[in-house]
């Protein structure tokens, strides 16, 4: 499965694995949704990475064009945020 969404050019997911997998690749992609249900575990995810996001909901009617036109390329790569994280964490460390 890693290899397979390595080898994509964007990746349209309703599951977080896919969503997180995709951001660990530096891949475009965009959480979508069939339903509103609650989104807790998603709105937790993207919130350690400050980014406010919806889930597109899916109507049916889209093309493999209008999936593609809705992704979107991660905010930072992993690398970047686990930079940002050690820095803000020694930070603190020497604060105390």
């Amino acid at each position: 499965v890693i290899k397979k969404i390595s080898e994509c050019e964007r990746v349209v997911s309703t599951s977080l694995h896919g969503l997180v997998l995709a951001d660990s690749l530096n891949v475009p992609n965009k959480w979508i949704t069939v339903r509103e249900r609650q989104h807790f575990k998603y709105h937790d995810y993207y919130s350690a990475f400050a980014i406010k996001t919806t889930p597109y909901e899916l109507n049916g009617y889209e093309t493999v064009s209008k999936l593609c036109s809705i992704t979107e390329a991660p905010g930072c790569s992993v690398t970047e945020r686990k930079e940002q994280v050690l820095t803000e964490l020694n930070a603190f460390v020497k604060s105390k």
